[in-house]
């Protein structure tokens, strides 16, 4: 018998991108578990229509508890985590289902393809697709992730990722769908409150970093920045050795700090060598040193940016 597959996901009022996502879905889940976080339209309606649990709980500004709300409920022997505004294509579709009958597989990554203004497109790898197992579970407020249980998992089961070659498309990424919801502000303020609670939360500082990226808000660019060099102080490479979005962190960091190319490019080459390999980091190197008239500088950069594409 086939192994189940748990769909997992968060909802709230999303009735508009619901028909499509479960059209697109169908065929990818044997269990659909959606908590509602309090919708006012029709969103649990369709939902339940479509076969699924509707679960409620009450929205406290923590994506990783209500996620894992929905994870103690799973019972499938793999949990899928998908979003409504997000769609699988057939061929995705059939990864998902030849990984969950992979007996040496323990997890999977997707890549997720993000839509941004301008008909631009950005793709990261995402893990969102694990054996069901107690503990996994997912960290962080906001951006929530579980990549630790699952790399702990891993290790102790012997089991291998994969990497799922076809691509999830992500909608929610444009600045309309996001301003219409609020996101700006939602987001803002809930890593503004989980600094309060913790300032040495660096994933919470990158996470902040991004948002000012996104909505090119240059007030919020540049104090994030200061507060994130305030944060690593002298030795910053030291608290980023294990982190994997250093690279992101510190680039972010930089280009908040200094409208200046040479001072970014200082700042950069600070890290250099001391914190885990990124083509972002080493992509921003590049860009800067092409700016500078250092073409030679600028193409090792890039290579180096290739090489890691991916990472």
């Amino acid at each position: 018998m086939a192994p189940r597959v748990s769909l997992c996901m968060i909802v709230r009022d999303e009735a508009a991108m619901l028909p499509a996502f479960l059209e697109a879905v169908r065929g990818s889940w044997d269990e659909l578990l959606a908590v509602d976080t309090g919708s006012t339209d029709a969103t649990p309606e369709l939902l339940a229509a479509a076969g699924a649990t509707v679960l409620h709980r009450p929205w406290d500004d923590d994506f990783a508890a209500a996620r894992n709300f929905g994870l103690e409920r799973a019972s499938g022997e793999w949990v899928l985590v998908l979003d409504a505004d997000e769609r699988v294509g057939p061929a995705l579709a059939a990864e998902i289902r030849r990984s969950a009958e992979d007996a040496r597989c323990g997890a999977a990554s997707l890549r997720v393809v993000n839509q941004l203004p301008h008909g631009h497109v950005r793709s990261s790898r995402l893990l969102r697709m694990f054996r069901n197992d107690r503990s996994i579970r997912f960290r962080h407020a906001i951006h929530e992730d579980a990549s630790e249980g699952v790399a702990a998992f891993l290790v102790r089961s012997g089991l291998h990722r994969a990497d799922l070659e076809a691509p999830l498309v992500h909608l929610g990424y444009t600045r309309s769908r996001a301003a219409a919801k609020h996101k700006k502000e939602r987001d803002v303020g809930i890593l503004r409150a989980t600094l309060a609670r913790d300032p040495s939360d660096l994933y919470a500082r990158f996470k902040l970093l991004e948002q000012a990226r996104f909505w090119s808000d240059r007030a919020l660019w540049a104090s994030a920045a200061a507060e994130t060099a305030a944060a690593l102080g002298e030795d910053g490479a030291l608290a980023l050795r294990s982190a994997h979005f250093a690279g992101e962190l510190v680039t972010l960091t930089a280009d908040g700090l200094h409208a200046d190319a040479g001072a970014a490019l200082r700042y950069l080459e600070s890290f250099a060598g001391r914190i885990p390999a990124s083509s972002a980091y080493e992509l921003r190197r590049g860009e800067l040193r092409e700016a500078l008239g250092d073409t030679a500088g600028a193409r090792a950069a890039y290579l180096r940016c290739l090489a890691l594409e991916g990472v």
